[in-house]
C-alpha cells in the first residue's frame, strides 16, 4: 500500500511539473509573439512577417491588379501606394496592402484612368492612408468621385498638384517632374512622372505617359531621371518605354504591369525588346503575378 502511495504522489508531482512547465512555454510563446509584433510593427508598419524585419531593406511591391496597375513600398515603417489598379481587383488589392502596410503615407495616382484609379476608393475605405496625391485635373467618372467620397469619408488629405514637388515619407523620398506643360489630347500624356527612392533603389512610375510626355520629361531632365527600376509605360506599349528614355532611366529592371492575355496585346514585343537591348532585367505581372523586388539600405545604415 505503501508502494501504491509512491506512486501516486510521483504521478500527481510529475503531472504538476509538466503542467508548469506547460504553463511556463505559452507564457513565454506570448510575451515572444508580443515582443515579435511590437518590434515588427515599429520596423515594419505590419505585423506581418517580412524580409524587411530581418534585413532592414526597402521591398518594392508591384501588384498584380490584371490589365492595370498598382505599386506598394515600404520602406522603416513607411509606405506609399503608386495607383491603385482596377475597380474588378479592388477588394483583393486592398487586402493585400492592408496585409503588409495597414498604414500608408501617400497614394498617388499618376491619372484619372480606371485601370490605374478604379481601386482606390476600396483601398481608402479600408487602409489608413494619410494623403491623397493626385494631378489638379477635373474628372467627372464614377471611380474618381467615389475615390474623393472615400477621402473625406476616412479623413485622408487630398492634394492637387499642379507643378513639380518633392516631398518625403518617413526615409523614403518622393518625386513628382516637370510635364505640367506639355498640350495633351490623352489624359495618358496628363500622367504623373514620379520617381520613389527607399535607401539606395528608386523606381520611377510614368503612368501611360506616351511618346509626347516621354520625350519631354527626356528633354528638360535627361539623364536626372535615372532609376534602378523602372514601370514601363502604359503596361508596356508600344507608344511608351522609347529607347531615348531607356537611356535616360538606365534601368536595371524593368515591371511591366498587365493583364493576362488581355486585348491590347501588351506588352508589345518591340517594346519589349527595347527594355532588353537596354540590358534591363524584366518582370511582368501577366507572367509571374504580383512582383516584389528588394532594394538596399543606405550606405550608412
Amino acid at each position: 500500500m505503501k508502494t501504491n502511495k509512491k506512486k501516486k504522489y510521483s504521478t500527481q508531482t510529475e503531472n504538476l511539473l509538466k503542467r508548469a512547465v506547460s504553463m511556463i512555454a505559452m507564457i513565454l510563446f506570448s510575451i515572444s509573439v508580443l515582443v515579435y509584433g511590437y518590434i515588427a510593427y515599429t520596423e515594419t508598419g505590419t505585423i506581418a512577417p517580412t524580409l524587411e524585419l530581418f534585413d532592414g531593406r526597402p521591398t518594392f511591391r508591384f501588384i498584380d491588379v490584371g490589365q492595370g496597375s498598382c505599386a506598394l513600398v515600404t520602406y522603416k515603417g513607411h509606405a506609399v501606394i503608386v495607383d491603385a489598379g482596377t475597380g474588378a481587383s479592388k477588394y483583393e488589392t486592398a487586402e493585400y496592402i492592408r496585409l503588409y502596410a495597414p498604414s500608408v503615407d501617400a497614394m498617388i495616382i499618376t491619372h484619372p484612368h480606371e485601370d490605374h484609379m478604379g481601386g482606390a476608393s476600396q483601398i481608402l475605405s479600408d487602409v489608413s492612408v494619410r494623403k491623397l496625391i493626385m494631378r489638379d485635373l477635373d474628372v467627372s467618372e464614377a471611380f474618381y468621385k467615389n475615390a474623393l467620397k472615400s477621402a473625406k469619408k476616412n479623413g485622408t488629405e487630398v492634394v492637387r498638384v499642379s507643378s513639380p514637388t518633392e516631398f518625403d515619407a518617413g526615409e523614403i523620398h518622393i518625386e513628382i517632374f516637370d510635364t505640367f506643360d506639355l498640350d495633351y489630347d490623352d489624359l495618358n500624356d496628363a500622367s504623373l512622372a514620379v520617381r520613389v527612392t527607399a535607401g539606395k533603389t528608386s523606381v520611377l512610375f510614368t503612368g501611360d505617359a506616351e511618346k509626347d510626355e516621354e520625350a519631354l520629361l527626356v528633354w528638360r531632365y535627361g539623364n536626372e531621371l535615372a532609376a534602378s527600376i523602372l514601370v514601363a509605360g502604359h503596361h508596356g506599349s508600344n507608344t511608351s518605354s522609347s529607347e531615348n528614355l531607356l537611356k535616360a532611366v538606365s534601368p536595371d529592371k524593368c515591371v511591366i504591369s498587365c493583364g493576362k492575355d488581355n486585348s491590347f496585346g501588351h506588352p508589345a514585343p518591340a517594346a519589349v525588346q527595347r527594355m532588353k537591348d537596354a540590358g534591363a532585367e524584366i518582370y511582368r505581372t501577366d507572367k509571374g503575378g504580383t512582383v516584389v523586388l528588394r532594394g538596399e539600405k543606405d550606405e550608412e545604415e
